[in-house]
């Protein structure tokens, strides 16, 4: 233990006097110390008493020593201890524990020297009856060892001892005294404050993203941003606590105790991140922010390639479409001679910090069929036109043969937030079923869109248009039965190139798309997509305006899956806002009607009746059963109020596209595949059948190595 003398021991060591004897003495010293231990808070002090060699004979040091403080009349320790001649000194150890702080310690001691005399006896000679001799001075033990009292004869002593008490007397010689006084009690240090210092903002994604304070970043509209901070004392090390963020705008967050924050904005606009730290000990808050600028990707470059329309001959094996079997009229020919090839790039701002993978490009296509043949049974027609040149109407979704399945196909983000996305489509027309015609007429109309979406491509909480680009597939094409072949005019004669152009909103749609051979019907039919998703009741009676009133309707929200199985039931939610000044009642033809086609029966039923009474300015939420249409593909779902027979009144919901999938559906990258290597896709037993151009040549085995 380490012991810290605050006050050096004091020896009081004084020559107190010569001492009266019969032997020769010298001098005593008598002794008194103190010190403190500042580790223990002990005062410990010594006392003793010493004689120098010659008084050691006949004398033995004796001391007492006593402590005191300056509160206490009594001693708070004290001993005392006899020496032994001039071998060993007397010593008294004094102490106490805790001692008080700013206090007067003392040590006093006593010193003392015991004699011890010869005296005088009478010795007689008991044995030889010689006599007796009176006043023999003898010391019996010896140099100091006898002490005071009644002594005999020594055992070897043969004759008579009258014994004699033998004196032992006691000098005082003086006292010494020393004293300390301890250091005064110690100011408690205080606890520290924490020192909160600084808290960062970084990104996990971006470049120079590590500190983000007082900073504006771009992050992607829908795309998780992945965020994290950390907190430094005022030494720079890194602190533990608790942290709480703000977030503005519309967002979908997710933080986690360790610090970090996943968020994704889901409109575009200038927003702000704010982190508070609060260290594990408390005591104080630190605070940092930065800016975001939620925005869209932007269309680069968006190019096309389309190649010449041609009509090629299945008997001599040369056809070149999707579509297998027969004569075609088609535009391109296999992957040597692609019909329309795609290629786009979309870029963000290098500076972003959303998670790149958390955003992908795909392709949509809109197609406008149009198509007018000539045959044994009269002319027939495909169009979802109103009328053969208006195209504001009869647009689909294009994701079945016989167009390209591929533009279903995403391409994500890299690091430097480029994404290029390639695709290639070979439309054509059989011309062999059920009969050869006796002419064609073919203006299929495309629009093939570059969308940006984020989050999970299946369900994804984003997905915008970025760019499109218009193109045609079409001709006249006229049957010589003469010589079997066909006189025909394209409207693509010449490959071209095209570009497209950047847009944010897409062309309004009804469904998916799939053209089969039952679809040919008399012109000015009108016919129906084949298949229907559902059996299609009558539809209630489209309501005329009123002359006036007070209807009217605000959206509140909804609750739809995006994405549904084929043929199942799901449960959705649409709450909707009284805003008008009338209440609104089953019994008076207040309703919830399917939109975009209006009263459709897409989803199984066109209106839903009010649960009860809804006066102005309240809210009702329609809680209603819908059934997924029975083929697969992207169809819409919108609602707006309506009074039956009266008018369509208020907002109509935000338009939802339903993605709707078949648990048994094939593996769509199957079927582009086949596309690729030319082949032809079933899609009910999910085989690719390959027709080689080649089968019929004698030289087969090069022809398979085309």
């Amino acid at each position: 233990m380490r012991k810290s003398i605050l006050c050096a021991i004091v020896f009081a060591a004084v020559c107190l006097f010569v001492l009266p004897q019969q032997a020769r003495a010298q001098y005593a010293y008598g002794v008194s110390a103190i010190g403190y231990d500042d580790t223990t808070k002990e005062v410990f002090g010594y006392s003793a008493t010493e004689l120098d060699y010659y008084a050691g004979y006949y004398y033995d040091p004796y001391v007492e020593g006593f402590m005191y403080n300056q509160y206490n009349f009594y001693p708070i320790d004290s001993g005392y201890s006899l020496g032994y001649a001039y071998y060993w000194p007397a010593e008294v150890n004094t102490y106490t524990w805790g001692a008080l702080p700013s206090t007067e310690y003392d040590v006093i001691s006593d010193h003392y020297v015991l004699s011890a005399w010869s005296t005088s006896v009478r010795v007689c000679d008991d044995y030889y009856y010689s006599g007796c001799w009176a006043d023999y001075w003898y010391d019996a033990w010896g140099y100091g060892f006898l002490g005071g009292g009644d002594y005999g004869a020594p055992w070897w002593w043969w004759g008579s001892w009258y014994g004699e008490y033998v004196p032992q007397r006691t000098y005082y010689l003086g006292s010494t005294g020393v004293y300390i006084i301890t250091p005064p009690a110690a100011t408690p240090t205080p606890t520290p404050t924490p020192q909160c210092g600084r808290v960062e903002i970084g990104s996990f994604y971006g470049n120079n993203a590590l500190n983000l304070n007082g900073q504006t970043r771009p992050v992607l509209l829908g795309a998780k941003t992945a965020l994290g901070a950390r907190a430094f004392a005022a030494d720079g090390s890194q602190q533990e606590g608790t942290v709480t963020w703000e977030v503005s705008g519309n967002a979908q967050q997710e933080s986690d105790p360790s610090g970090t924050l996943d968020v994704s904005w889901l409109t575009e606009g200038t927003q702000t991140v704010k982190v508070t730290f609060t260290p594990a000990g408390g005591g104080c808050t630190v605070s940092a922010s930065f800016t975001v600028n939620v925005v869209l990707p932007q269309l680069s470059t968006y190019t096309a390639q389309q190649n010449t329309e041609r009509v090629t001959y299945g008997s001599a094996g040369q056809q070149c479409s999707r579509i297998a079997t027969g004569d075609t009229f088609t535009l391109g020919c296999n992957e040597a001679s692609k019909g329309i090839e795609f290629n786009a790039t979309v870029t963000a701002p290098s500076d972003a910090i959303s998670v790149p993978s958390d955003s992908r490009v795909k392709f949509v296509q809109l197609v406008n069929a149009y198509r007018q043949r000539q045959t044994s049974r009269g002319t027939e027609c495909i169009t979802f036109r109103t009328s053969p040149g208006d195209l504001s109407t009869g647009w689909y979704i294009d994701n079945t043969d016989p167009y390209d399945t591929r533009p279903i196909a995403f391409k994500g983000f890299s690091n430097d937030y480029t994404a290029s996305i390639t695709t290639n489509d070979t439309p054509g027309n059989t011309l062999e079923i059920p009969l050869r015609y006796q002419a064609i007429s073919v203006d299929d109309q495309f629009e093939m869109y570059v969308n940006y979406i984020a989050g999970d491509p299946g369900a994804p909480s984003v997905e915008r248009p970025l760019g499109k680009l218009a193109w045609n597939f079409g001709g006249q094409a006229t049957y010589n039965a003469s010589n079997g072949t066909y006189t025909y005019t394209a409207a693509n004669p010449i490959p071209k190139a095209l570009s497209g152009v950047a847009t944010t909103t897409m062309r309004p749609y009804l469904g998916t798309i799939v053209l089969v051979e039952s679809m040919w019907q008399a012109c000015g039919a009108g016919p129906t997509p084949t298949p229907t998703p559902t059996p299609t009741p009558t539809p209630n009676p489209t309501p005329t305006p009123p002359s006036g009133g007070g209807n009217n309707a605000a959206f509140v929200s909804q609750s739809v899956p995006t994405s549904m199985e084929a043929g199942q039931l799901y449960n959705v939610m649409v709450t909707m806002k009284n805003t008008g000044s009338t209440t609104w009642t089953a019994a008076n033809g207040y309703r919830l009607g399917s939109q975009n086609p209006g009263d459709n029966f897409i989803f199984g039923l066109n209106r839903v009746d009010v649960p009860g009474a809804v006066v102005p300015g309240a809210e009702v939420t329609f809680n209603f059963n819908v059934t997924a249409p029975s083929m697969t593909g992207l169809y819409n779902f919108q609602w707006r109020m309506v009074q039956d027979g009266v008018e369509w009144f208020g907002d109509s919901t935000p338009n939802l596209l339903i993605d709707v999938y078949s648990s048994s559906y094939c593996d769509w990258s199957m079927e582009q595949d086949c596309y690729y290597q030319g082949g032809s896709w079933d899609s009910n037993s999910c085989t690719c059948y390959y027709y080689n151009p080649c089968w019929n040549s004698p030289m087969r085995s090069p022809c398979y190595e085309y």
